[in-house]
Parts: C-alpha cells; sequence; structure tokens
C-alpha cells in the first residue's frame, strides 16, 4: 500500500494509470487494483480516462492540493476573460 501511495503522490503527475504505477512500483497491476479498492478513502479515481481509455487514479489529499491550484487558476482565467 505505502509503495503504491507514494507512486501516486510522484510530484511528477497528478493522475496515474495502473500500469504507470506498476512501472514504478514493479507492483503486479492486479495487487495494485485490489489495493485501490481497498482504500478508497485515500484513492480516488478520475470521471475520465487517458488518451488510451485507460483509468486514472490519484489520492484525496493530491487532489485537494492540486484541485484547488486549478480552481483558482480557471477562476483568474475567467475573470479576465480568456
Amino acid at each position: 500500500k505505502k509503495k503504491i501511495i507514494e507512486a501516486l503522490n510522484n510530484d511528477k503527475f497528478l493522475w496515474r494509470t495502473i500500469q504507470g504505477i506498476s512501472k514504478e512500483t514493479k507492483i503486479d497491476p492486479d495487487l495494485i487494483k485490489s489495493v485501490m479498492r481497498a482504500n478508497t478513502e485515500v484513492i480516488v479515481q478520475s470521471t475520465s480516462c487517458n488518451d488510451k481509455g485507460e483509468a486514472l487514479f490519484t489520492t484525496r489529499e493530491k487532489l485537494r492540493k492540486e484541485g484547488g491550484t486549478l480552481k483558482r487558476l480557471s477562476s483568474a482565467l475567467i475573470n479576465r476573460g480568456g
């Protein structure tokens, strides 16, 4: 669980695929899926997929932190008319 959470919190990515996490952690994708299903209080799945149709995941903490930044940026752009 710890390695998966660390991979999800990798600063290079906001959203991660199971394959990306597996490649980084060397953990079997099926085990990653099991850990994710058992830890929905920590891990969230995006409502969107990547361009290959793969599910995307992040941590609630990272989404809260990064999501706030994205909301402020989009509000600033809307307020500028752009």
